[in-house]
């Protein structure tokens, strides 16, 4: 675990999460490592805040916005501000000419391209951030260093990591002092990368302070419309959706309200998805495959906010019936699940399991869990949204505060509404078992484990829910050691 930053240490210290001594010019930390030692200016840079045509003029009830119109770096929270003096000479941030790469960037940009660009585009059909994403790296030096922050990270070279980050940190803050910023593509590409690179150093810091995801929150809400396109044709779309995924996570782990403007209009679903004859499915097109994907996410988000939101803390508080009547509520429950059902119902048939069941055989010592295949990255994570919705569903569902119900019966309901989440639960550990490389669907487990991993009695089911989370972090980097450990803590009790 790393040591304690100092709030009010030199820039470069806080960047690489270390202890600085506070000397100035020049700390001991920088000094000892022949490192730039960045001083803080203490006035605040300004992003200018860009608005397209028909940009809603509603911002005052979202808490980014300010009565300026701006967002200083203070609403982004990457917790630090340079002054573009201090950066030295930094390249253009998007020269059209092609930077040179090491041997070692290069293979860092390639284990990128080739492995982890997948956890980025696990619902997008056109793999964007595995394909586009490398190429604009060899024009943006903040997308590049971003990238290989988060290579490194994950392959376990801290010193390149800390090293990329810190120059990506400056360059990105300098960015921000920019008419254009809130509309600059790339800059949020590199800010959606750069929250992976944040969520894996947890493991070495201990702790997820979540810049990035609100800096993300902050370009995002700067420069948004008012409807949402579930096919994510462009980057910018896509990095949305990536961030949503990213906000789910970690309202599910503080059970807390996500970071979402739930007031975005959807876009209709492509006309070939509208239900019907299921060999209109048979040749589904990327854009529908991502389409549908990306809207099963969008309903778990609406169910999230439902169960973790409040009244005085919650995004949108028009959405539901918070702290209302329980007639209310369980009207707001009933059209969620049925909402969940028909997109459960009507997706293609090509999102369903190839096959399902009990491998027998040597699968017997193996994998405790139900087997599910599928053929496709966004097929299983939209499988595992699907059931993180369910579940969530289900542990919430509004009761009378003085129902009149009998011990027993009482007793009864509790009991099947557990063995149906346990049936979830088993479920999509059994979609994970096969599909290890499918990071974002195991990430999807750690988010349910919270809901359900209580729940577990059997034996081989515990050890085998460990092991899936074991080996998340031992061969993607995933932090999920904390997990474990509140699981047995919890068996144990």
């Amino acid at each position: 675990m790393g040591k304690q930053r100092s709030r009010s240490g030199c820039l470069t210290c806080r960047t690489r999460h270390v202890k600085c001594d506070e000397k100035q010019p020049e700390c001991g930390n920088c000094a000892k490592g022949h490192r730039v030692c960045r001083q803080e200016d203490r006035q605040a840079l300004i992003i200018r805040r860009y608005r397209g045509p028909g940009q809603r003029n509603d911002d005052a009830s979202s808490p980014l916005s300010q009565s300026s119109g701006g967002l200083s770096c203070e609403q982004l929270k990457f917790g630090t501000v340079v002054s573009p003096g201090s950066v030295g000479s930094s390249p253009h941030f998007d020269s059209p000419r092609l930077q040179t790469l090491t041997s070692r960037d290069a293979l860092l940009v390639h284990h990128y391209a080739v492995h982890l660009g997948r956890w980025l585009d696990c619902t997008d059909a056109l793999q964007q951030f595995s394909v586009k994403i490398p190429t604009l790296s060899r024009q943006s030096p903040i997308l590049l260093q971003a990238i290989i922050s988060f290579a490194a990270r994950h392959v376990g070279d801290t010193e390149a990591a800390d090293s990329a980050h810190e120059k990506c940190i400056a360059m990105l803050i300098v960015r921000l002092g920019s008419e254009d910023v809130a509309n600059d593509n790339v800059l949020l590409c590199a800010i959606v990368i750069l929250r992976v690179f944040e969520q894996l150093s947890a493991v070495l810091t201990g702790s997820d302070n979540e810049r990035h995801l609100a800096g993300c929150n902050a370009l995002l809400r700067a420069s948004q419309g008012s409807t949402l396109d579930l096919t994510a044709p462009t980057l910018r779309e896509a990095a949305f959706w990536i961030y949503l995924r990213q906000c789910l996570h970690t309202a599910c782990i503080n059970q807390q309200p996500p970071h979402v403007d739930f007031s975005l209009q959807l876009l209709p679903m492509p006309s070939a998805n509208q239900g019907g004859d299921e060999s209109r499915y048979l040749d589904s097109t990327p854009q529908e495959e991502t389409a549908w994907a990306n809207k099963i996410i969008w309903l778990c988000a609406l169910v999230v906010q439902f169960c973790f939101g409040t009244l005085a803390g919650g995004t949108d508080r028009s959405l539901f019936h918070l702290n209302q009547d329980v007639g209310g509520r369980l009207r707001d429950w009933e059209q969620l699940k049925e909402s969940i059902a028909d997109w459960d119902r009507s997706k293609p048939p090509n999102f369903d399991p190839i096959w399902e069941g009990d491998e027998g055989g040597e699968n017997l010592a193996g994998n405790p869990f139900p087997t599910l295949l599928f053929t496709a990255d966004r097929h299983v994570v939209a499988f595992g949204f699907h059931v993180l919705a369910s579940m969530l569903l289900l542990a919430h569902k509004p009761r009378p505060r003085f129902a009149v119900r009998s011990t027993g019966q009482a007793t009864r309901d509790d009991a099947d509404v557990e063995s149906e989440i346990l049936q979830y639960g088993r479920r999509l550990c059994g979609s994970c078992w096969r599909a290890p490389y499918t990071v974002p669907a195991r990430i999807t487990l750690c988010h349910t484990v919270f809901v359900w991993g209580a729940l577990i009695k059997d034996v081989r089911e515990r050890e085998g829910l460990v092991l899936l989370l074991h080996e998340l972090e031992r061969d993607h980097a995933w932090p999920t050691a904390w997990i474990i450990s509140s699981l047995r803590d919890e068996w144990n009790s």
